[in-house]
């Protein structure tokens, strides 16, 4: 089906997206994830009664509006990031809800790219990406000792072993590198946001991504701001804290910006600009495309190459 021009994102009746669709294009899908709308075009609306209406046509596998859905959802929690942003001050309840948000979608990002991958048969079961190094795995579980597991559990983490991750084979299709230097400081923010028992935030700002480990409990940021040198407090703040609005906007606007990217791989493997016909070999050449500008230096800030803001 050629969904041509007629259909967008922000175009009139059922030839467009949902309510939440269109509020969030002039927000930042048009700006931001234009790519959305290339994909929806492309995948979601012949899946569809449109123009008729925005429901699925009968006899739509379960799997491919599995992928419509998580689709959607990234779309979704974006938008209700940036409605936070754009319309209410960001304070500590706002920054951690967002900051969760974002964790999902990188989970949301993940899961759509496999099960579109098993959709188009790119992977499958007996593919070779999920044969597992076992002797590796081996070494591992023989590695495992009593002070190591009361340790994984003394900090609430895990002792389990990780056999093989949906990035392992995803990184294998699709260039991510970029993507995973801000999906994992994401993730581990958030889990210290969830897990830990008492705020982390100073006035209006909380630890940087590489510092935030250091003061998961209120009485580590209180024990070093009680510095009583002005100067040395004030050099251990900058060193350690960044404003947090600054870094949820940063952050937000790096994740958005790789994933769309992610989805320009998608929708630019197939010549005939048909994402129906994705082919493994073409795929496989994009993972060795252009940077996508990223950079987070020492201190974990996040944020872009001038080149990269001025050309985009």
């Amino acid at each position: 089906m050629n969904t041509g021009e007629k259909y967008a994102i922000d175009a009139d009746g059922n030839y467009g997206g949902d309510k939440i669709e269109r509020y969030g294009w002039p927000v930042f899908g048009k700006s931001r994830f234009p790519y959305y709308d290339k994909f929806w075009r492309l995948f979601v609306v012949p899946k569809t009664n449109r123009p008729i209406d925005i429901h699925y046509k009968k006899g739509i596998e379960i799997s491919q509006k599995e992928i419509c859905s998580i689709h959607y959802s990234i779309y979704s929690h974006f938008y209700s990031i940036y409605d936070f942003i754009e319309n209410h001050a960001i304070d500590r309840t706002t920054f951690d809800f967002c900051f969760m948000r974002l964790s999902n979608i990188c989970d949301l990002v993940e899961e759509f790219l496999f099960k579109l991958s098993i959709d188009k048969k790119l992977i499958h079961e007996d593919h070779t990406l999920f044969t597992p190094n076992k002797n590796k795995v081996i070494q591992k579980c023989e590695a495992i000792t009593n002070s190591k597991i009361f340790s994984d559990l003394e900090t609430r983490s895990s002792s389990s072993i990780i056999i093989k991750s949906r990035v392992d084979v995803l990184k294998k299709l699709y260039k991510l590198n970029d993507y995973i230097k801000i999906a994992n400081p994401i993730r581990n923010y958030r889990n210290i946001i969830v897990h830990s028992w008492q705020t982390f935030q100073y006035n209006d700002m909380v630890p940087a991504f590489n510092k935030v480990k250091k003061y998961q409990d209120w009485q580590k940021i209180t024990d070093r701001l009680k510095e009583k040198d002005p100067a040395k407090k004030e050099k251990l703040v900058e060193a350690d804290f960044v404003r947090m609005d600054k870094l949820l906007i940063n952050t937000t606007e790096i994740l958005v910006k790789e994933i769309n990217m992610i989805w320009e791989q998608i929708i630019d493997t197939n010549k005939n600009n048909d994402v129906i016909d994705i082919q493994h070999d073409e795929v496989l050449h994009l993972s060795s495309g252009v940077s996508s500008g990223l950079h987070i230096d020492q201190n974990y800030n996040i944020g872009l190459s001038a080149n990269y803001k001025n050309d985009h």
